[in-house]
Order: structure tokens, then sequence, then C-alpha cells
């Protein structure tokens, strides 16, 4: 079968979430017999076609210029219910590429709502829209933690996501999400359940080479996570002004790395704390991982599985997480991972495995074989493999 996907975004190199699972769910459905096509709309200068080549079987980018940025911008402005997630994508040249290729494929699957508009008009042909998350319920959560400008912005682009996904949903044969939460959500919004499939966040395949036995370091917890992600930039900055200083107080020789590309002007701003160290970029982020004691992802606004969570279970090193992080996930708080909320939460639960090696072995343990069972490639590539003939016919 002939499946051509569209992306917004290039799925390369593995450092996010929408990367990984358009490079990997493109992998496992070639691996499966499939032929995959790929076309992909970007303002970066480096399109790495020769590096997703060994994954698709056809790549085509087309630019997205600056100039046509802005006046996607002015157009959003101006139109009420155009979402500016979906109208700031918006590209003449990709639409009629689209017309054209489309009519040598079996299934569209358009990633995200930012490619919904490309598919939604596309006659004679089956499509799939992976959604990831219910972005209107991720800005929904990320209000309350915002103020100002940024406020205004999250409260009007709710209110038209909110309707854009409620209709959207009716223009695709199967809509795919990552957490039963948001299909509730997306429920109550008015979107038929029998559109909407779950296919949950899988870890890279190559980490799962990499997992290690390292010895923990008493002394190192960590953070993971793209940094010029809202939620997550947030999430640091709680957590290093209500958290880490009291930590730092039971144990002087705690050092907390903040792990992940595109660290904020704010987030750098940490490493002048004594203890705080902004890694940036880094090749192989999960030796060091491994090594610590605890990852902390105390997520307060967003929405959708965290990434993160499920990467560092897979190293082994057990996870200190907030209700919002733990959205979606099927494992059990205190077995799998241990759940926070308040600052006297995380206090808790770091001195705890700083104390208990035996506690932070049996966790580490668990939610690396809850990973392994549920969030695999290797499980939910059948699962797709499933959605697309089943939407096939």
């Amino acid at each position: 079968m002939n499946i051509l996907i569209l992306s917004t975004r290039i799925p390369y190199p593995l450092t996010a979430g929408f990367r990984i699972r358009i490079f990997n769910t493109a992998k496992h459905l070639k691996s499966a017999g499939h032929s995959v096509g790929l076309l992909q709309l970007t303002s970066q200068e480096k399109s790495y076609d020769q590096e997703l080549k060994d994954v698709f079987d056809y790549v085509e980018t087309i630019p997205l210029r600056k100039t046509e940025v802005i006046c996607n911008l002015l157009k959003c402005l101006f139109n009420h219910r155009r979402p500016f997630q979906v109208g700031l994508y918006q590209n003449r040249l990709f639409s009629a590429r689209l017309s054209v290729l489309s009519q040598d494929y079996d299934v569209v699957i358009a990633n995200h709502v930012r490619a919904a508009e490309y598919a939604k008009p596309l006659q004679g042909i089956k499509k799939i829209l992976d959604m990831h998350d219910a972005i209107s319920y991720t800005y929904q959560n990320t209000i309350h933690h915002s103020n100002g400008i940024k406020r205004i912005i999250y409260r009007t682009e709710h209110k038209r996501l909110k309707a854009y996904e409620r209709d959207i949903v009716n223009h695709f044969d199967r809509n795919i999400i990552i957490s039963p939460v948001d299909k509730a959500y997306l429920e109550q919004l008015g979107a038929g359940p029998d559109k909407i499939t779950i296919v949950p966040v899988a870890v890279r395949d190559d980490i799962a080479v990499r997992k290690s036995n390292y010895l923990k370091d008493q002394n190192k917890i960590c953070f993971l996570g793209k940094m010029s992600y809202q939620p997550n930039e947030d999430a640091v900055l709680w957590f290093c002004r209500k958290v880490f200083p009291r930590l730092k107080l039971r144990i002087p020789e705690l050092i907390f790395y903040i792990i992940g590309i595109e660290p904020t002007k704010k987030v750098c701003e940490l490493a002048k704390t004594e203890g705080i160290i902004i890694t940036g970029f880094v090749e192989n982020p999960f030796e060091l991982i491994s090594r610590c004691i605890a990852m902390v992802a105390p997520i307060r606004s967003g929405a959708g599985m965290q990434n993160k969570v499920l990467e560092s279970m897979l190293v082994g090193t057990p996870t200190v997480i907030s209700s919002i992080a733990a959205e979606g996930l099927e494992g059990i708080a205190g077995r799998d991972f241990l759940l926070a909320e308040r600052p006297e939460d995380y206090l808790e639960k770091i001195l705890t495995l700083y104390h208990d090696p035996a506690l932070r072995e049996k966790i580490g343990q668990n939610g690396q074989q809850l990973v392994e069972n549920k969030y695999s490639w290797k499980v939910l590539s059948e699962k797709w493999v499933r959605i697309i003939q089943s939407v096939a016919g």
C-alpha cells in the first residue's frame, strides 16, 4: 500500500516527540511492506532529505518563507475562526503538490492539525489525521500558568482551536490521539467516539539499544525535554524556585541536570545557581539520565503523554512526576513511578529515593518493564498497521 505523510515540520533529527513519532511511524510501516512518502513544509535551511530517505521512499520539501508567515499572521488576525496553529502554515505550493502527489497514494496521513487543512479537501483517497494531542486542551491548561500577552494569546487560540478540532475530525476517516484524556476531551466537544483511536507515545527504538546498568550517582537528578516548549520551561523554573533550594539544604552535594535543546534565556539563567547545570543538546542523554537517582517532570500545564517520562523509565531511572505528566500512562503510581504535586511531595519522594537504593531499583525496573510491554514501537507499530488496513478496507 502507498502511504503519504504530510508534515509542517521536519521529522529529523530525533530530538522532539513529534519527530520521533513521524519518523518511527514511517519506519515501521515500511518494514511492514508499505511504501511511505513524505511531503514536508519547512522554514529551516536544512531539510535532511538524505537522512530521511533511509526511511521514506519519497521525500519532497516545500519551503515556507518568512514573508509567507507574516502574510499568514495578518490573515489570522482578521479571520477570527482560523487558529494560528493552522493559518500560519498555509502554503499554496504545498497544496498544489499534494493535489498532484495524492493521485499516486492510497492513504494520506496528516500529521498534527497544522497539516489537517491541506488534506481536508482531498477526494477519492482515505485520510487519517494524527493529532498527537488535543491542542485546545493543552492551551486550556496553560492559560492559568501564563500572564500578560501570553495569556491573551493562549485564551484566543484556545477558543479558535476548540471549534476547529471539534469540526476537523469529521473530515477524516480516522483520527489518532495519544491519550484517553485527550480523547475524552474531544468527545465532550462533540467529536464522535467512533472517529477517534488511541495510539500512545512510543519510545525511540535506539534507546532500547542504549539501555544500561550504570550505578546511580546519589547526587544527581535530572529533567529532560525541549526547553523552548512553554510547559517544560515553566516546570523547571517552578522546580528550581520551589523545590531545589530545599533539596540542596538536605543534600548539599546534589546536582540538577536540565537536559534538552533550545534552553530559553530564563532557563539559562538558572545555571547561576550552584548545583544546577544546563546541558543544552546532548548527543546521548540516556547515559546521564541512567546515572541519576530520579528524573523529575513537574509539568503544571499542557497535556498528552510525555516522551521524557517513558524514555527515563526505559533506561531504568525512577520518575517523580505530576498528575499532568502522568496523563494517559497506564502504570500505577507508587509501583511504576512516583506521583507528586506540591513542593513538599517532590521533596519527600526524592529524599526517599536518595536514602533507599532498593526502592530506586524496584521502581526503575517496574517502569522499564511497563514501557517495554506497553510503549515500544514493536507493540504500537502493529496497531498502526491494523488502522491502515481498516481504513483502506
